[in-house]
């Protein structure tokens, strides 16, 4: 996808939402609707814009695994992209899977473990089913030290029951909205 089809895909999907915005006659269905196409759009602009120095191979099926999150690219704090493993650790006791952004793929959600002594830190990590391979749209920084009790993906939100940073015990309901992870709940 080149820079123009990008530029041009963001376009529509601003004057998407411009139009749901400034028409209070849509239905609340049409406007949930079209925030999940823009959103959609952001995301593959986003995934044709990364810029990845290395090969990442396609998933090995049509259901992602966790072999296949362990050869996907992660966003560092700076922007750039690393295998795993390298500043970046996958928690995989922590991976969910199913669909977050409604396409009928499914999507992946985990913690990794990002930096080293002063500088580490936990953060929930959301990769995307886009053309067959693992793809780390968002990160959401948790703190230091987080235990997780339970995790899971449905209906296009993940639940999450955890504790961080040896505050109390929660329940927290984060979703994909564009490029970025939204605590809901």
């Amino acid at each position: 996808m080149n820079t123009s089809s990008i530029a041009l895909l963001l376009q529509v999907a601003a004057s998407l939402l411009s139009g749901v915005q400034h028409d209070p006659s849509i239905p609340r269905s049409a406007a949930v609707q079209a925030v999940a196409i823009a959103g959609r759009a952001v995301q593959v602009a986003a995934q044709a814009e990364a810029n990845i120095g290395f090969n990442v191979p396609p998933n090995t099926g049509i259901w992602p695994t966790v072999g296949d999150l362990m050869q996907s690219a992660y966003r560092t704090g700076n922007g750039t992209y690393v295998p795993q493993g390298q500043g970046v650790v996958l928690d995989q006791s922590t991976i969910s899977f199913g669909d977050l952004n409604g396409d009928g793929f499914d999507d992946a959600a985990a913690l990794v473990d990002v930096g080293k002594g002063k500088a580490a830190r936990t953060e929930l990590a959301v990769f995307l089913n886009q053309d067959n391979v693992m793809f780390n749209i968002a990160d959401l920084p948790l703190g230091v030290s987080t235990t997780v009790y339970s995790h899971e993906i449905m209906g296009g939100v993940l639940e999450m029951d955890m504790r961080t940073d040896g505050g109390p015990r929660a329940t927290s309901t984060y979703e994909l909205v564009g490029e970025r992870i939204m605590n809901v709940r």
